[in-house]
């Protein structure tokens, strides 16, 4: 019987070896089946050799095989979509001129931090100042006839005519000054922001004209990354959520970061939306349109076990993973896996928390090898 055996076996490996498929993947996927038959059949000789007092040891099994294992868990499960934005700010101001003139004064520099409201740079005012005079002049004038006519008016002298002409001059005359003052100080260019003064485009003593840029002014606290997704990602991200951002050329730093916003529109050219995130920038590391990648969490679990991507097998009938039962021998485990990614996959049925998995010498085990732990 035992001879039998042998000879069955044999035949099992020359069939096996005399197989060719036309690619490596049938070939492999047709060796595992066989295999299995294989396995299958000498478990049947097995059983016939025990019923009539023959060996007491699994005839389909090597002995002393040496793996290692793993215990499978339970523990979060995070896939992410990594795409590439840019830092941007949505305080970036070009300040321009709104009068026109000789540049009197600029007494700020590239990289000086300024405040709302300071002046950073003057335009020539002197023909302003001038007008200024000589409407004042008028206005004296204009005040005095006023006076004059207003005299003469409570007396019953004169006409109401001139009494109102004089005094409609006087206030033509008042608001053509605060006029004329209001534009002098539009000469004064001042910043509209709590910023820094990134670029400084115009020099001292330039003509300038209403909207001649003077520099650049930008704010580092207040940035953001904007990156573009594919449109595949639709609805899979919301505002609120957390996302991680890394920095491949800031010493490759890593900051987490909030969504603010997601457009709603749908770029025809590159099929993409942007997202943008709010992102802390104390420490002013981050400028205008510094490259980041930031990792969108696309999928995420809590309790499903998490194996190796490279412990998973598959046939024609699905996917397995080896463990060792209780007498230490290999079994097959059927399973249904989810998601994979960086290397690990989820796995939705079939493997039991605390189970023993083999690691490595996972491909050199069949079902029903006794193995030894090492």
């Amino acid at each position: 019987m035992k001879r039998n055996i042998l000879i069955a076996t044999v035949g099992i490996g020359i069939l096996l070896n005399s197989c060719k498929s036309p690619s490596k993947e049938d070939k492999i996927a047709e060796t595992q089946k066989k295999i299995e038959a294989a396995q299958i059949e000498l478990q049947k000789l097995n059983a016939e050799l025990k019923s009539i007092g023959g060996a007491t040891e699994a005839v389909g099994g090597l002995d002393n095989i040496a793996v290692t294992t793993i215990v499978a868990e339970s523990k979060p499960f995070n896939v992410f979509v990594n795409v590439s934005g840019k830092i941007i700010t949505k305080e970036n101001i070009l300040l321009a001129a709104e009068m026109g003139g000789i540049l009197q004064n600029i007494s700020v520099v590239s990289g000086q931090a300024v405040k709302k409201g300071q002046i950073i740079a003057t335009v020539d005012k002197e023909l302003i100042e001038k007008t200024i005079e000589e409407v004042e002049t008028q206005l004296r004038l204009a005040k005095d006839i006023f006076e004059r006519q207003k005299n003469l008016w409570d007396q019953k002298i004169g006409s109401e005519l001139q009494y109102l002409q004089a005094k409609n001059n006087v206030e033509t005359l008042q608001d053509r000054i605060a006029s004329i003052k209001s534009q002098m100080d539009k000469t004064n260019i001042r910043a509209t922001i709590n910023g820094v003064v990134d670029e400084v485009f115009a020099r001292r003593g330039e003509m300038v004209g209403p909207g001649t840029p003077i520099l650049r002014l930008i704010n580092l606290a207040n940035v953001e990354v904007e990156a573009e997704v594919p449109e595949i990602y639709l609805g899979k991200f919301q505002r609120g959520q957390k996302v991680v951002v890394e920095f491949p050329n800031v010493n490759a730093s890593t900051r987490s970061a909030v969504i603010s916003s997601i457009t709603q529109f749908i770029n025809p050219n590159s099929r993409t939306f942007k997202v943008n995130a709010t992102i802390g920038n104390s420490d002013g590391m981050m400028k205008p349109n510094v490259l980041a990648i930031m990792k969108l969490n696309e999928y995420s679990s809590l309790n499903n076990i998490v194996l190796p991507t490279k412990l998973i097998q598959q046939t024609f009938d699905g996917e397995f993973v080896y463990a060792v039962d209780d007498s230490s021998r290999v079994v097959k485990l059927d399973i249904v896996t989810g998601k994979t990614a960086n290397g690990l996959t989820e796995i939705i049925r079939g493997i039991e928390p605390n189970t023993k998995l083999i690691d490595k010498g996972y491909r050199n085990v069949n079902v029903g090898d006794k193995i030894t732990i090492k």
